[in-house]
């Protein structure tokens, strides 16, 4: 069981009353491990200093990308104040920071969103609940289990809707519902299509953030209303992530088009058999620290390597 440091005198039932807006590009950062399996201090700060050469606007802390789930409370609260500290060294710019929580229990998740805000993030973002429920309850639960989070968290409350992860593509309705609480602040939608994205900017209050999470669809994202990007081949290659939004910003169809095809090419990889093996490869390859995958993620296989190298050789950053 995890053993959590206090949080001190925070409050972690008041919720920031501070508007929050995201726009841009967020880094889902993976999160490198020493060959132990142990959180590598050095080249997470390694990393972050590079990001900050470019412009991405922030980092998502122990998401998906980050082998969020294969990391206990205490190491994701180590991992978001080495974060913390090296975001603000040799960057012209302040970042949003996001920490990502997946506890299946409000009361575990709202501690550590006290340790978040305590540590100074600006946000949280969680998965829903992951129960074998009967399908007409999970509504109902993922209603429950974000309401009574953002009640209890000190800071505003981002959706990680991600069918691929979950099982469980969270319906335009649910998320209408869910955008009316007040710290409740935007959702990541890992596998949203245009359609659904124009369908929910339409339903939700105007300073709620829609977020792209699929990188091969960002393109089109945009152009339905989406804010930005928290996506995970940003952890790889962020030039190319930017020169998609710089493009969509700037109306440079064609631009935008090319980079778009090129990240669709290279975020193929990240399926099967690749998944976050293939990040962590792309990130060496690119002059990044990606290292192993920790267990039980199994590396990437050899016979992918020369493919997903062909792929990332129109992705340099």
């Amino acid at each position: 069981m995890d053993v959590y440091l206090p949080v001190g005198v925070l409050d972690v039932r008041a919720p920031v009353s501070a508007p929050l807006r995201l726009q841009g590009v967020f880094v889902d950062m993976a999160t490198p491990f020493d060959h132990s399996g142990a959180i590598y201090r050095s080249k997470v700060e390694f990393n972050v200093a590079k990001w900050n050469l470019t412009t991405v606007a922030g980092y998502l802390v122990a998401g998906s990308a980050g082998e969020g789930p294969l990391l206990s409370g205490v190491e994701r609260i180590e991992l978001w104040r080495i974060v913390k500290a090296a975001s603000a060294l040799n960057s012209d710019r302040p970042r949003a920071l996001l920490a990502g929580i997946d506890r299946a229990g409000v009361a575990e998740s709202a501690e550590l969103a006290g340790h978040a805000a305590e540590i100074g993030f600006h946000a949280v973002a969680a998965l829903p609940p992951r129960f074998d429920l009967r399908r007409e309850r999970s509504e109902e639960i993922i209603l429950l289990y974000y309401r009574a989070l953002a009640d209890r968290s000190p800071l505003p409350v981002l959706i990680r809707n991600e069918a691929g992860v979950t099982g469980f593509d969270l319906p335009v309705d649910l998320l209408a519902r869910l955008a009316a609480h007040p710290n409740i602040a935007g959702v990541i939608e890992g596998c949203a299509g245009p359609e659904r994205t124009r369908a929910l900017r339409a339903r939700v209050r105007k300073d709620f953030a829609l977020l792209g999470g699929d990188e091969t669809r960002l393109w089109d994202a945009l152009h339905a209303g989406a804010q930005g990007a928290v996506v995970s081949i940003a952890s790889a290659a962020p030039y190319s992530v930017i020169a998609v939004w710089e493009a969509y910003r700037t109306r440079e169809e064609a631009a935008g088009l090319d980079w778009q095809d090129r990240l669709r090419k290279g975020a193929a990889w990240f399926g099967q058999p690749g998944g976050v093996a293939a990040l962590k490869h792309a990130m060496d390859l690119n002059g990044y620290y990606g290292g192993p995958p920790r267990l039980p993620n199994p590396p990437l296989p050899p016979e992918a390597r020369p493919g997903l190298t062909q792929a990332f050789s129109e992705l340099k950053g």
